[in-house]
Order: structure tokens, then C-alpha cells, then sequence
């Protein structure tokens, strides 16, 4: 979107709220929280006069981006009765996977959907009401489509023609700091983040530094970097091989006449153990690993959802065998399930775990594990049952 905050309509804003049932009281508020905003102009260095705003949020207010975010759930919401026309092909992946039709984080929205003139012409109409209901406006310069590498060069032509986007073929992007690719993961998708790492370093003056000094910038400052991309993406072992040469270069210094006095693996222990406190590459995506895992075992999301009807629709998680071509993500995921399994305990409750395949006595799983065998949980028994009572 182009500006989102400075073309927020105030009385869209009001209809939105009064739609989501928000009191008068607390849309009385808000109203002369938002409508109150004056500028002055500056001329030549003088400020002249005051005029009185009429759209637009404050960029410095820090209820504004909670205010963009329910305004944007109207775009999000039109989208979702968009993909439930039957005349709107959607992007499918397997059969009873979850259908997707965007991920949205505040301005920033993907949306998947066929390639055929008539969906794509669907998702402009789309985007072309919600500008005319909403006042914003969508910034075709920097919006792209991205399409599979089966499309022809006319199938492109026509399609640019069409919503009046650049078409590209599916290349790596960048979405929310993560790089998004097609296909098998390459060392040129995680070049951003060396180089970051490498400017952070260029702009110290470690030879200055003592190396108690060093030791701190390396085990808070340059360890953090990765961190963020780490949670959500498994780089190659080449790429953690460079990260962790420029941490040792950094620590040890560079140049001619160094000497490296430890190596990174028995640096990158606890102090308890002979190292430094510091933490191995690794280790830290094994951990984020596990963490997935636990996410996906404990906690119910979109994500989670997409998973289970894509990996494990009919079976338990802890029964799923790996698959080569599966997504390097879900197979980082299944890295993890070993270690997570050990430490996950469920307690009885409703009967809507499987008595068989979790791990409620803390022992372990009871049955083993068997391809393709159905689960039947105890509700579900118990609601099959004759006049719906224990025999």
C-alpha cells in the first residue's frame, strides 16, 4: 500500500469499529483521539498558520498501527469471501491441505491464488472495491506477481496488461526480513545476512578492543543477528561455516601476524564446560527445531492447521516418516520431533488425545509406531457407541 497511515478515511474508520461492535463510548474517544491533528507549513524556515487535517493517522501515536491493523482486517475479510466463490480458483497444493487465499502483516499482503486471466482479473476487482471503500491506494511500482516458470512469455504479456504489475517468475524475495524461494535452499538467499553481519564488524574497531570486550559484541550483539532468520529458516552448512569464521576472525582479529589460540568448537561451549559462553550455529537451529515441534504438538495457529492437512491429516504426528521431497521446513521440523517427544507429557483430560500415541504417562508412546494406521480417539468411540454410553 502507498502510505497507509497518511490515507486512513475517518469515517471508514468509524463504520469499521461500529462493525466490530466497539461501544459509542469508545468510538467517541477515539474519534477526537484521531480527529483532533492540526500542521503548520513551514515557508522559507517560518511556520505559517495552522489547517486542520482531515484523513490520516498520526505516525508517532502508538495507538495508530493498532488502528491500521482492524481496518485492515476489511481487505483481508473481502479476500476471504473472494476465495469462497466457486468461480475463484485458488492455489492447491494437496488434497485436503488448508486453503490459504493471503498472509497479511500490516501494509505487507501475498496473496495466492490461480494464474488464469479470469482469478487474476477476480483479485484485482477485489483490491480495486477495497481502495474505492477505503481510501487507500496500492502502490503498483513496487507490487509483483509472481508466477511458476511454466508460464509463457504471452501468458506474462497478457497478465501485465491485465492489473498493470511487473510479472516475474518465481525468483527468491524477501518477505518480513525471510527469504522465500522455489525449490532447493541456495547460499546466494542468506547473502544479506552475511553481509550485515560483515558491515556490523567493518564499523567496529576491534583491534582497539580488549577481549573481554569482543567477547560481549560477539556473544550479544553479532550471536543476535542471525537469530531472527535462524527461527524460521535452515541455511546451508556453508553459510554457517561463514557466519562462524567471521565470529572467529572478529574475536581473534585479522590480518597478517594473528594466531586463533582456540577453535570455535571449544569456544562455542558453556563456562561450566571449558568455553566462552558462546553457542554453536547448529545447536541454536536444533533448539529452534524442537521449539517448532512443541509449537506444532501444543498450540493451534494457521501454520499448524496448513501442517496437519498438508503432512499429517489422518495420521498422528509421531508416525509420520520423513520424506525426501518434502519442504526442507517441515523436515527441519521432524529434526526435532525426537527431543521434543521426550519432554512433552499430555495429562487425561476429555478423551480428545489418542490414548495409543501420546505420551501421557511419561514413559513414552504405548503403541508402536505402524504405517498407515488410522487413529480413533476416545470421544469419538464413545459418541459411536449405542445411545451414547459405555457398554
Amino acid at each position: 500500500m502507498e502510505k497507509p497511515f497518511d490515507r486512513v478515511d475517518w469515517a471508514v474508520m468509524i463504520w469499521i469499529f461500529r462493525a466490530h461492535g466497539f461501544v459509542e463510548e469508545w468510538i467517541d474517544i477515539l474519534w477526537r483521539s484521531v480527529s483532533n491533528c492540526h500542521f503548520s507549513p513551514m515557508i522559507n524556515g517560518v511556520a505559517s498558520g495552522f489547517f486542520k487535517s482531515h484523513r490520516g493517522l498520526k505516525q508517532d501515536d502508538p495507538l495508530s498501527p493498532t488502528i491500521f491493523v482492524v481496518m485492515a482486517d476489511l481487505f483481508s475479510r473481502c479476500l476471504n469471501r473472494m476465495g469462497d466463490r466457486r468461480s475463484f480458483s485458488r492455489y492447491y497444493l494437496t488434497s485436503g491441505c488448508l486453503l490459504v487465499t493471503h498472509l497479511a502483516y500490516a501494509d505487507d499482503v501475498l496473496i495466492f491464488s490461480a494464474g488464469d486471466k479470469k482469478t487474476i482479473s477476480m483479485v484485482d476487482k477485489c483490491i480495486n472495491r477495497c481502495k474505492r471503500a477505503s481510501g487507500q491506494r496500492v502502490n503498483k511500482m513496487k507490487s509483483v506477481i509472481y508466477v511458476l516458470h511454466h508460464f509463457t512469455e504471452a501468458r506474462r504479456a497478457e497478465l501485465r496488461l491485465l492489473v498493470g504489475m511487473e510479472i516475474l517468475r518465481c525468483p527468491p524475495f524477501v518477505y518480513l526480513g525471510c527469504p522465500m524461494a522455489y525449490g532447493r535452499r541456495r547460499s546466494n538467499l542468506f547473502t544479506p545476512l552475511i553481509d550485515k553481519i560483515n558491515c556490523r564488524i567493518k564499523g567496529w574497531h576491534n583491534n582497539t578492543m580488549s577481549p573481554g570486550g569482543r567477547l560481549i559484541l560477539l556473544r550479544h550483539v553479532l550471536g543476535a543477528i542471525p537469530m531472527y532468520i535462524l527461527a524460521a529458516c535452515n541455511p546451508p552448512k556453508n553459510v554457517l561455516r561463514v557466519i562462524e569464521k567471521l565470529f572467529v576472525s572478529f574475536f581473534w582479529g585479522h590480518g597478517y601476524g594473528r594466531m586463533i589460540w582456540a577453535s570455535w568448537q571449544s569456544m562455542a561451549k558453556s563456562v561450566v564446560e571449558g568455553g566462552m559462553g558462546l553457542r554453536r550455529i547448529p545447536e541454536v537451529i536444533y533448539a529452534f527445531s524442537v521449539k517448532l515441534w512443541w509449537r506444532l504438538r501444543s498450540q493451534r495457529s494457521l501454520w499448524i492447521d496448513f501442517f496437519k492437512g498438508k503432512h499429517f491429516a489422518r495420521r498422528h504426528p509421531t508416525t509420520v516418516e520423513a520424506n525426501c521431497k518434502a519442504s526442507h521446513v517441515w523436515l527441519r521440523i521432524l529434526r526435532g520431533r525426537e527431543l521434543g517427544e521426550r519432554h512433552i507429557k499430555l495429562c487425561i483430560g476429555n478423551g480428545s488425545s489418542s490414548i495409543l500415541f501420546e505420551n501421557w504417562t511419561g514413559e513414552g508412546r504405548l503403541a508402536p509406531v505402524e504405517d498407515g494406521c488410522t487413529l480413533a480417539h476416545i470421544h469419538q468411540v464413545w459418541m459411536e457407541m449405542e445411545g451414547g454410553t459405555w457398554s
